[in-house]
């Protein structure tokens, strides 16, 4: 077997395997890095104090945010490909539709982690994976196998679990 694949004769080595290679390293680094910023999203927002309106809270933690990516984002790549950065620029326009609607999105994101906990909010997010299933299978004729099906049935089980737990 060659070196960096995995063995099916030996599944806990393969995960082992599997889990220490770097793209699922960098998956959980990335994955890492979403939750404790959607958990200091909801803390900046209720930082604001109770006097603040929870829409406003989340209308200025949200516009922080984006100020805060938008400057990383273009330091880097004014570093690592400064050619792309007056190519963006340029095509702003074909950018408006696709900026707002992330915008919309992010802005219900915050609001809703500005009411509720972050661990909530995004466990509930996790019903667009059935949407897009959804989707994929109507539009694209797409079918799961059997493994990603049980995924999605767990998926579903687990929403149910947080959204009914009260």
């Amino acid at each position: 077997m060659p070196q960096g694949r995995p063995d099916p004769e030996r599944p806990l080595h393969a995960l082992f395997v599997g889990l220490t290679a770097r793209p699922a390293l960098l998956g959980l680094a990335s994955g890492t890095a979403f939750g404790l910023a959607a958990v200091g999203y909801r803390g900046a927002a209720l930082a604001l104090g109770g006097g603040t309106p929870f829409l406003l809270a989340a209308a200025y933690t949200l516009v922080a945010a984006q100020l805060l990516q938008t400057v990383l984002l273009g330091a880097w790549l004014l570093v690592r490909e400064p050619a792309v950065v007056p190519a963006v620029l340029r095509a702003w326009r074909a950018s408006l539709v696709a900026g707002f609607m992330g915008a919309a999105a992010s802005g219900g994101w915050f609001t809703a982690m500005t009411i509720e906990p972050a661990a909530h909010v995004r466990t509930l997010g996790l019903i667009e994976l059935l949407f897009s299933y959804a989707v994929s299978r109507r539009v694209f004729r797409e079918r799961l196998s059997p493994r990603e099906l049980t995924g999605i049935a767990l998926l579903a089980l687990g929403l149910l679990v947080v959204t009914l737990r009260r």
